[in-house]
């Protein structure tokens, strides 16, 4: 499509038959590239943003209810919003936390002690009120704007009105009316965002919910949770139509890794069959030294024979079972859309 991606027609129904009604939906992955200076202000996040869903409109079918799912970590740059004079010189996303840090010391050394954490959770704790009021904001706006469900990716954050030191990745689901459906918390986290790394505390498991909308059940599992059965099972006892899986790959997307990934939502969906659709965008460019890549992909597990044998896949893979688009590129932005009958 015009260089920003490709999209597939898929004729296909989920569990929204025993309601009576078949709706046609445009399911689409945005792959960011991510660039610290589009942080840096809400203003510029709100621009970039907007761009990726001008891009969406133009190869979505209109007239469809859709569903855009963010990558992983889109909102969680904006900590260095009104930085960037200060940090486009550091080399180590450490560096520039400690650089953030400084400039704040006094109020982040409040929350330090108030909290008694670390220095990592101490800036995110500071600076929780800025975060989730520009990250709400912004896709709020986008989503009344566009008319569009959107799942924001995932942002860092504390819980709301709580006096704990608990720091999440979270992502927020938004209605096409700019409101907030509900949220999920990543359970199983990686070494950069435990204890060695961001210090991040993961979810409950018997937290995770699914989320009634008009076009389905929503259900998020956070990258690395896709991978957690335990994970997956929990969101298919509840009835998931929809699973949308963000993904930050922060390492080159390897012949290993691009194997590796077929695990998690193209094995539930498109070869196991538990959720009839998956989307799962991924992250891609910089964040200081942290280097992101990876195939966004949607996945349906009900496509026609046609539409099964459809030979797409991730690079080296061959074709994947249920893989009806699939982003041509690992390393820069793309769109990708399968516009599906639910």
């Amino acid at each position: 499509v015009g260089g920003c991606g490709s999209t597939a027609v898929v004729r296909t129904a989920s569990g929204q038959e025993g309601r009576g009604r078949t709706m046609r939906v445009n399911l689409v992955c945005v792959q960011q590239k991510l660039d610290i200076m589009d942080y840096s202000s809400p203003a510029s996040f709100y621009s970039r943003l907007q761009g990726y869903l001008q891009k969406v409109a133009a190869v979505a079918e209109p007239g469809c209810s859709t569903l855009v799912a963010f990558p992983e970590d889109t909102g969680t740059p904006l900590i260095f919003s009104g930085y960037g004079h200060l940090l486009g010189s550091e080399q180590s996303l450490a560096a520039a936390v400690q650089r953030l840090i400084r400039a704040r010391f006094m109020p982040v050394v409040a929350w330090k002690l108030l909290r008694r954490t670390g220095w990592s959770q101490a800036i995110a704790l500071e600076r929780a009120g800025f975060l989730r009021k520009h990250y709400i904001d912004v896709f709020s706006r986008l989503a009344r704007e566009f008319g569009y469900y959107i799942v924001g990716g995932s942002i860092l954050l504390p819980d709301s009105g709580t006096r704990s030191a608990d720091v999440y990745n979270v992502s927020y689901l938004f209605g096409p009316d700019g409101n907030i459906i509900g949220s999920q918390k990543k359970v199983n986290l990686i070494e950069l965002e435990g204890e060695q790394g961001l210090g991040l505390a993961g979810g409950e498991l018997g937290e995770l919910a699914v989320y009634d909308t008009e076009i389905g059940r929503i259900g998020i599992a956070i990258c690395f949770d896709a991978f957690h059965e335990t994970v997956l099972d929990k969101l298919r006892q509840q009835g998931t139509d929809i699973l949308v899986q963000p993904s930050a790959n922060p390492g080159p997307w390897h012949h290993d890794q691009r194997f590796d990934w077929v695990k998690s939502a193209a094995t539930a969906c498109g070869e196991k069959g538990w959720f009839p659709f998956a989307l799962n965008p991924m992250m891609t460019g910089t964040l200081f030294d942290l280097v992101f890549e990876g195939q966004s992909a949607i996945f349906s597990a009900s496509g026609s024979g046609e539409d099964r044998a459809s030979g797409l896949g991730y690079a080296a893979t061959g074709p994947l079972p249920g893989c009806v688009a699939v982003a041509p590129s690992w390393v820069e932005e793309e769109v990708i859309v399968a516009t599906v009958d639910i």
